[in-house]
C-alpha cells in the first residue's frame, strides 16, 4: 500500500497485478505497474485505475453503488452500478482484480469498506441503511469543541401525489396471481397477498414534480442535537390542503440536507425536477387511493420503525376530511392505510417522464431546497383507522 494514511489526504494508492473489465476484451499486463486509486476530488469518492501514470479511461468506480466481492485469495470483483445515457437504461459492470499478495489484498477490502462508509451517511428518504446513527455517535466521541458537522441540518419533505400509470403498473404485477388453472394449479388464493405484496414496496425513481398534489411539508433533523435513539422511531404528523381535484395515490417523498459552511451555507437536495442524484426521491403507494377536491384538507401520519436490517418499517395513513358545507364540523370522508418494509423498494428508477395534466391541474412551481419553509409546529392526528384487510385492495376502481 502507497500514499496516504486515511481519508484526511482524499487519496488512497494500492498497487496491483492485474485488472480487467468483464465486459471487454481489455487487460492489463502484469509487466506493466498498475495502481489503484481512492480518490475524493470534488467531494465524489470514486476507485480509478492508472497505468503509467495515466488514468485508464472509463475505469472509474463509484464507491457508494459498488460492491466488492472477494474471488480467492488474491483476485476480486468490483460490481458497480452504470448508466447509459442514450439508451436511458441503468446496467451492472464487473471489473475482475489480481492482487500481488494476500496481505495487500486484505488491506484493499478493508480500505474499499472504509470509504463506502465514508460514502453511505444518508440512505433513501435520508435514514434508510440506518448510518445516520453512525454519524451521531461519530460527533459524541469526536467532534472537538465548537467543531462543525457536515452535513448540520436534514429535512425529509413530504407531499401526497397523483400517478395513475405508476399505481396501474404496481397493481398488473400481481394479475399472474389470478390465473385459476397453472398447469394445474389454482393460484387465486394467493392474489391478495400478492396484492398487498407488491404495494408494500416503497417505490424508487424520479417522477415529475408535477404530479404533486399540494405543496410540500417537511420534518427537520438537526444533526447537532438529536440523539440516536431519536432516530428508532420516527413519528411525523401530516397535514396538506389539496392544490386539485383527483385522486390521490400515495405520499411522495425526498430529502435535502444543509453543509453549513463558514462563509456559504450549501444545500444537497434530492427534489423532484432538481438535477437526479443517485438517491432519487421515494413514493410510498395506497393500495386503496383517495379522492380529492381543490382545497379539501388531506392530513395522516407517517410513522416509521427501526428494525435489525438496517432499515425501516414504514406505517403509513392518509384521510381526506369533510369538505364544503358542513366542513367545520370536521370528520373523515375517507382513509387508507398501508405498511412498507424501506429494506425492499421497487427500484424503478426511471427518469422523469412527460405527464398529461388533468384539465383542472396546475403544475407546481419546483421550489428550491434553500427556499422550502421549515414546520415545526405541532399538527393535530386524526383518529388512526384500522388497516384495510389483506384483500381489501384486490378490487381496483
Amino acid at each position: 500500500m502507497e500514499g496516504s494514511a486515511g481519508l484526511k489526504n482524499k487519496h488512497l494508492e494500492f498497487t496491483l497485478a492485474a485488472v480487467s473489465e468483464l465486459s471487454s476484451s481489455w487487460a492489463s499486463s502484469s509487466s506493466t505497474p498498475l495502481i489503484a486509486r481512492f480518490s475524493a476530488d470534488g467531494g465524489i469518492l470514486e476507485l480509478r485505475f492508472h497505468q503509467e501514470s495515466e488514468f485508464i479511461d472509463g475505469f472509474n468506480v463509484d464507491i457508494g453503488t459498488s460492491q466488492l466481492f472477494k474471488l480467492g485469495p488474491v483476485q476480486s470483483l468490483c460490481v458497480s452500478e452504470s448508466f447509459d445515457t442514450n439508451e436511458e437504461k441503468s446496467y451492472s459492470r464487473g471489473v475482475a482484480i489480481q492482487f500481488r499478495n494476500e496481505e495487500e489484498s486484505r488491506d484493499f477490502h478493508s480500505a474499499f469498506e472504509q470509504w463506502q462508509k465514508e460514502d453511505v451517511i444518508q440512505g433513501t428518504l435520508l435514514v434508510n441503511e440506518r448510518m445516520l446513527e453512525s454519524y451521531i455517535i461519530a460527533r459524541e466521541r469526536f467532534l472537538v469543541p465548537n467543531g462543525k458537522m457536515f452535513p448540520s441540518i436534514g429535512r425529509i419533505h413530504m407531499a401526497p401525489f397523483s400517478d395513475e400509470y405508476l399505481f396501474v403498473e404496481i397493481a398488473n404485477k400481481a394479475l399472474f396471481w389470478q390465473q385459476q388453472n397453472y398447469y394445474g394449479v389454482d393460484l387465486t388464493p394467493l392474489y391478495g397477498s400478492a396484492f398487498q405484496g407488491y404495494f408494500s414496496q416503497p417505490v424508487v425513481d424520479a417522477f415529475d414534480p408535477r404530479l404533486l398534489v399540494s405543496p410540500p411539508l417537511c420534518h427537520v433533523i438537526d444533526f447537532n442535537e438529536i440523539k440516536e435513539e431519536d432516530l428508532y422511531e420516527i413519528d411525523i404528523p401530516l397535514k396538506f390542503i389539496a392544490s386539485v381535484g383527483t385522486r390521490v395515490h400515495g405520499l411522495a417523498c425526498w430529502f435535502d440536507v444543509l453543509f453549513n459552511g463558514s462563509t456559504v451555507p450549501r444545500w444537497l437536495t434530492t427534489a423532484p425536477g432538481a438535477p437526479t442524484t443517485h438517491w432519487y426521491q421515494i413514493r410510498c403507494v395506497l393500495s386503496q387511493p383517495i379522492y380529492v377536491m381543490a382545497g379539501q384538507e388531506i392530513t395522516g401520519r407517517l410513522h416509521m420503525i427501526a428494525h435489525n436490517a438496517q432499515s425501516y418499517t414504514i406505517y403509513l395513513t392518509l384521510s381526506a376530511k369533510m369538505w364544503g358545507p358542513g366542513a367545520e364540523q370536521g370528520g373523515i370522508l375517507q382513509t387508507s392505510s398501508c405498511k412498507l418494509d424501506l429494506k425492499e423498494p421497487y427500484y424503478r428508477m426511471s427518469q422523469p417522464q412527460p405527464y398529461t395534466l388533468a384539465q383542472d391541474q396546475q403544475p407546481h412551481q419546483l421550489l428550491q431546497a434553500q427556499d422550502i419553509p421549515i414546520h415545526t409546529e405541532d399538527l393535530e392526528e386524526p383518529e388512526l383507522l384500522q388497516q384495510p384487510s389483506e384483500n381489501s385492495g384486490a378490487q381496483l376502481q
